[in-house]
């Protein structure tokens, strides 16, 4: 095994990832490989032995494709399918001094990613081998495949044989969140060309062999198994902490039963909200007493304040007295001009865009979705109530 994609293999197992198989494919050997890899690679190729990791992680399945050519180490990629999806695609582009995020077409996705960053400047943009050094043009590609689907692919820089793995792991840990309460119309293309995408799914869904016939098993665990090429579902209670969606939610249009218990409602919306807690976002109890106080008299005065699961300030000086309060039951809305109590069994959908929240309800009377502007942080924990039906 190379010392390149050994050190791959090393990072995976440090994280506690399952390894699955590594396999080597020799292109030099095989010439109908090198044609077929050449093939589905867009004919850029230039590496005549490519090692390949696959492995189960938190999301699924995660593929590790590493090209080689003689003691050259060319930039790998690593390949995660995560639930959910980005109403656009868009890629981590890597400048001279530094990285940005961009989403052509879509300003307020790609400032929202720029303003949230996900840890996307931690990844080196070259790669350095003695004198040689390859600089990367973009890290990341993010994309939907799917309408509740992404690929995510990033671009390993750094000085091998040492992994930069963990740095990729960290980011796709934070973005998983926030592309699992997302939902697309369908599959985007990725921003730039992905050399290795085809070849990814495949050994992802255990069909590397027959793709490229010559690829040989360097150590495999638990092959009997592969993982899916496309993982299931996203499941709320095993997403990373992170940040939530800048691109449209969509719940159940008609819920035929209620969104979950009041304990499982309770315990959603605090996981969403827990890595926004701050001057704005409060959980229960909340620590300010004078914010506490004015909650109480001003936004819930009949409401018993054990109710209170979560407050979201809106206003200009963060006092409490407008604002948001979510209970197990209800969302309970209190701003300039409107005041209500929204049942969660009456949403029929929400998601959040160009900088509002949108809801869409069950009251007689309303034939159109309902507008707040409020940030995000609202719109995830509705939508992880909303998934509980």
């Amino acid at each position: 095994m190379d010392a390149a994609v050994a050190g791959h293999v090393d990072a995976f197992e440090r994280s506690e990832r399952t390894i699955i198989g590594v396999h080597d494919v020799d292109l030099a050997r095989d010439r109908s490989a090198l044609d077929t890899a050449k093939l589905i690679t867009g004919g850029t190729l230039r590496a005549d032995r490519l090692g390949i990791v696959v492995a189960r992680g938190p999301f699924g399945p995660e593929v590790l494709v590493q090209p080689l050519a003689g003691r050259a180490v060319f930039p790998a990629e690593y390949h995660v399918w995560l639930p959910g999806a980005l109403r656009s695609a868009a890629e981590f582009r890597i400048g001279r001094l530094s990285g940005s995020w961009a989403a052509p077409g879509d300003t307020d996705l790609e400032l929202w990613l720029r303003s949230n960053g996900f840890d996307a400047r931690s990844l080196p943009g070259t790669v350095v081998q003695g004198i040689t050094k390859i600089r990367l043009d973009n890290a990341i590609q993010l994309h939907p495949i799917a309408h509740d689907h992404s690929a995510l692919v990033i671009t390993l820089g750094g000085v091998p044989p040492m992994s930069r793995l963990a740095d990729a792991f960290a980011v796709a840990e934070q973005l998983a969140p926030a592309v699992a309460a997302s939902t697309a119309g369908g599959h985007v293309a990725a921003v730039s060309p992905v050399q290795f995408d085809v070849l990814a799914v495949a050994a992802a869904s255990g069909q590397l062999e027959t793709l490229l016939p010559g690829s040989t098993s360097a150590s495999a665990s638990d092959s009997s198994d592969p993982s899916p090429s496309q993982p299931p579902p996203p499941d709320p209670s095993q997403r990373a902490p992170g940040s939530t969606p800048a691109s449209p939610t969509e719940a159940p249009a008609e819920p035929s039963t209620p969104a979950g218990t009041a304990d499982e409602r309770a315990a959603a919306i605090r996981t969403a909200l827990t890595p926004y807690v701050g001057k704005r976002v409060h959980l229960a109890p909340i620590s300010d007493a004078k914010v506490a106080g004015n909650v109480s008299d001003r936004i819930v005065p009949d409401l018993d304040p054990a109710e209170i699961v979560a407050f979201l300030d809106a206003g200009i000086r963060t006092t409490g007295k407008v604002g948001y309060v979510l209970t197990a039951h209800s969302l309970h809305i209190s701003v300039t001009g409107d005041e209500r109590v929204v049942n969660y069994d009456d949403i029929r959908s929400a998601h959040y865009s160009d900088g509002q929240l949108r809801l869409d309800t069950r009251l007689s009377g309303m034939t159109k979705p309902d507008t707040y502007q409020i940030g995000a942080q609202l719109t995830a924990a509705l939508h992880d109530v909303l998934s509980l039906r």
